[in-house]
Parts: structure tokens; sequence; C-alpha cells
């Protein structure tokens, strides 16, 4: 089976992040059917349209999020007729439905993407439970919940962290978001003196917004250390080993899956979120917590041994990228014999 993944691999440069949920779906997929692994150094969507004859599908990533890039309403258009090309030649549409709704808020182009993927794409994917309600509830049938897989890392190797940061009893790291919830979090340390004074808290990430982490850094308390820089793996590495919990204080209805959420998992972090999306699911699997406020968060640090390392391994090795994608493929197959 000949599959197109969009977004493609991007060549390697200073402004190509690389997306390691791209790198490792591709990878493994590669294993089981002909997928284009060679990076690309072309806009992505023109790309799809130049490598779109004579696949048998395609699978579709933050692909509702194209309105909101540079010239936005011309590349909307141009999605709009490759999707109906894609549909009419009876290509294998897999939709992997990452958010509920876009980050940036509701936006008209996006949500007339969202409609036609709800209408007209062959199978749906989400990665948490509350996802695929929502995409039932908006009529859809073809649909399926998958864990997000889970990468394996060695955390054995030596480490050295710069930024002489001792142990925390919170850290909350990857990149400072408005959606991320980090203002509302410190907002209630402020409000919270008595509770949260004497924790130590590190944020830590790369923020591309000066005007929010300004922000931030004029509210924050003196006891929470935030650090706008890009945080490598070794240091990352170093401090979930050397926290009580890793906090995602994500705003309910702002994300569906996480692959921070993940990787905190993967590398032994006492993971605590919302009560919502694939939160909720990690919990039910006994590898993550959930808190229904922030109220919660002083007593959940002091119950996180009921996440177990047994739960932990169960769960890395039952969703693994290979198992991933092998269920994935055999999807497409099964759904590509029904519509023959």
């Amino acid at each position: 089976m000949n599959i197109y993944f969009f977004p493609p691999q991007r060549k390697a440069n200073r402004k190509n992040v690389v997306n390691p949920y791209v790198r490792n779906f591709i990878k493994q997929l590669a294993k089981f059917s002909e997928v284009n692994e060679k990076p690309t150094n072309i806009p992505p969507l023109l790309d799809l349209a130049i490598n779109i004859y004579k696949k048998d599908a395609v699978v579709l990533n933050w692909i509702e999020n194209t309105p909101l890039k540079r010239f936005g309403t011309i590349q909307y258009y141009f999605l709009l007729l490759i999707l109906n090309f894609l549909y009419f030649k009876r290509v294998e549409i897999i939709w992997v439905m990452h958010n509920m709704h876009p980050h940036s808020g509701k936006n008209i182009k996006s949500q007339n993407i969202i409609k036609w993927l709800y209408d007209h794409a062959t199978l749906i994917l989400t990665h948490s439970s509350e996802a695929r309600e929502y995409a039932k509830s908006n009529g859809c049938q073809n649909i399926i919940f998958l864990h997000h897989p889970v990468s394996t890392f060695d955390t054995n190797s030596s480490v050295s962290y710069t930024n002489n940061q001792s142990d925390s009893d919170i850290l909350i790291w990857g990149t400072i978001e408005p959606y991320k919830g980090i203002y509302e979090f410190i907002k209630y340390c402020n409000d919270n003196k008595s509770l949260m004074e004497n924790k130590k808290i590190t944020i830590i990430g790369k923020c591309n917004n000066d005007d929010y982490f300004k922000l931030l850094n004029n509210i924050k308390p003196k006891y929470i250390n935030l650090i706008n820089q890009k945080i490598e793996f070794n240091e990352l590495s170093y401090l979930i080993k050397n926290t009580k919990i890793v906090l995602f204080p994500y705003l309910k209805g702002s994300i569906s899956s996480s692959g921070a959420l993940i990787d905190t998992i993967a590398l032994g972090g006492k993971a605590v979120g919302p009560n919502s999306g694939a939160f909720v699911d990690l919990e039910r699997e006994g590898v993550c917590l959930t808190y229904e406020s922030f109220n919660d968060i002083d007593r959940i640090i002091n119950n996180v041994d009921s996440i177990s390392e047994s739960n932990v391994d169960k769960f890395i090795k039952e969703n693994s990228w290979e198992r991933f994608c092998m269920r994935i493929q055999k999807e497409i197959t099964s759904s590509s014999k029904r519509n023959k």
C-alpha cells in the first residue's frame, strides 16, 4: 500500500524543528507500507499536491490549522481542492484528530475543514476517548481511539544540568503557550499563598511570545523559577527524576492528547493533569493522576505513589510506536477493502 503522510518530514535547518511524532510515525509505518520518508524543502501542502497521484491513502495531521498559516486564505482554498480531488479519486483519507479545537481559538475556515473531514474522512483517529465521543456527537461513525504511542529513551546516560536547579515539588515543562494554562496556574499560586508558598516550582520551556512571557514573569511569586529556554533531553530527564510531580495545567477543552505527557510517563515522571482528554484515559491505566481544580494539587503531591512502576511498564510495552502503526496499517487495509 502506498501512503502519503502529512506533514512530510522537513529537511533539517535552523528554521525547521524536527517533530518526533511525525518522525516516529513515518519510520514505523514504513515497515508495513510505502511511505514518503524522504524529507522535503518545499511547502508541505504543495508537496502533498505533487505527490497525491497513485496514492492509496493519506494520513493527515494538524491539517485543520492550514488557514492559520502564512497566506492562510490561499492555502485554505488550495487544500479544499486537494481534499475533494482525493475524495473523488477514492483515496483513503485518515485524519488524526489531535485536538478538539485549534489552540488559537475558533476560526471559520478551520471549522469548515474539520466539518469536511467529519463528513468525508474514511477514518478518524483520536488519542483520547473524549475526542472520540466529541467526533461521534458531530455525526462521525468511522472513529477509533488509540493511546498516543510511547517513545523509549535511554535514561541511564549521564546528565548535567546548567541552571543550578535544586529538586522541585512541581515541574511544568514544554513550550510556554497560553492554552497550556500557565498564567492561570501562577495566578492560582498568588491567590493561594498559604498552600503554595512552601512548594518549589520550576516552569521551563521556550516562549516565542515576548509579551506573554513578560506577563508571566511580572506576576510570578519568588518561589516559582520561570525559565525561558528550550529544554534539552538530558536536562529534562534530570528534572523529571528530581521532582515530585510533573504538572500539566492545560485549559480544559484546549487539548485532546499531549506528547509531553507521554514523554513524561516514559521517563518515569509522576504526571498530573486536568480531568479531561487523554489524562482521564491514562489515569484509568494507572499511569497518571488528574485534578478537578488546582485545589487538589496539594493532596495529589502526597499521593503520587499510587502510580505504580508495573502499570507504567505495561503501558509502555502495549503502546509502542510499532504496535500503534501495525494497528493503523490494519485499519487502513480493512477500510480500503470495504470501499472497493
